[in-house]
């Protein structure tokens, strides 16, 4: 005998069989088993936004990707896993994709602490599960901000000289690099 399947390939099955062809012999019983796998994959990609007024474009974030699948090493896209387990570093405006991750895992994101720096993390989609066919995103987001300091301008005006007239007005402009309208104290 000769058992065949249809190839479902194009699908996306693998398929494995055993017994698909023998002899059959009276008394026995013969068994012709057909396996069809269809595992599908997706994409995690870690995305680092700064903002504020005092972030930096230029500083490296640390991160760590931790798969619930420790049998998982080796580069998947941009990250590279030892027992399920990727660390790497972003800056902002940064992204980092781990393609091809096996439906149903779950993964989870963290990023150092960067509080003592002055940064204030808030995230999306940190923990989650793989979907076949998806792409999950754990989004972070560090914003500094610092309380703008205001120092002081003083102009003064000194007249020397045996023939200088001292009530005499001098005209000064003044140009600010900042928009906004500044409070003077003095006389002209």
């Amino acid at each position: 005998y000769v058992v065949t399947e249809e190839s479902y390939a194009n699908e996306g099955y693998i398929t494995t069989k055993t017994g698909d062809t023998g002899s059959i012999i009276g008394g026995s019983v013969q068994t012709a088993a057909f396996t069809n796998t269809r595992d599908t994959y997706g994409d995690l990609i870690v995305t680092k936004t700064v903002k504020g007024n005092a972030a930096s474009t230029t500083k490296e974030f640390s991160f760590t990707v931790t798969l619930s699948d420790t049998t998982i090493n080796g580069t998947y896209g941009d990250m590279t896993f030892t027992d399920g387990v990727a660390t790497f570093t972003l800056k902002g405006g940064e992204s980092k994709t781990a393609t091809d991750l096996p439906n149903g895992i779950t993964y989870e994101v963290t990023e150092a602490d960067y509080s003592a720096d002055g940064y204030v993390t808030t995230s999306e989609g940190a923990t989650g599960t793989i979907t076949g066919g998806e792409t999950v995103t754990a989004a972070f987001t560090n914003t500094r901000n610092v309380t703008p300091q205001y120092g002081r301008l003083t102009v003064k005006k000194t007249v020397t000289g045996d023939l200088a007239n001292k009530e005499q007005y001098f005209n000064f402009t003044i140009t600010f690099n900042a928009e906004g309208s500044y409070s003077y104290t003095g006389s002209k």
